[in-house]
């Protein structure tokens, strides 16, 4: 389906759903896994992204701190 200019399948979909559930309804741990009629095991394994969400923050975190303390010129460009 390119309707949004790229390929979009049932798999981001399900990706998206499952990450979502993670990180928007962390209280609710099975909720990904029950939204996609699969298993917890099954959901954690093959689609949700959350810790990969959150290492990609606290890795962009780090480096635009490192950019502050090196150059402090460039928390401008920020």
């Amino acid at each position: 389906m390119k309707k949004f200019g790229f390929a979009f399948g049932p798999h981001r979909f399900r990706y998206s759903a499952a990450t979502s559930a993670a990180i928007d309804a962390a209280s609710l741990p099975g909720l990904g896994a029950a939204m996609l009629n699969i298993t917890g095991e099954v959901a954690e394994r093959h689609y949700n992204r959350a810790k990969q969400v959150d290492a990609a923050e606290k890795y962009h975190a780090t480096v635009a701190k490192l950019r502050r303390t090196l150059r402090p010129e460039w928390s401008e460009i920020e």
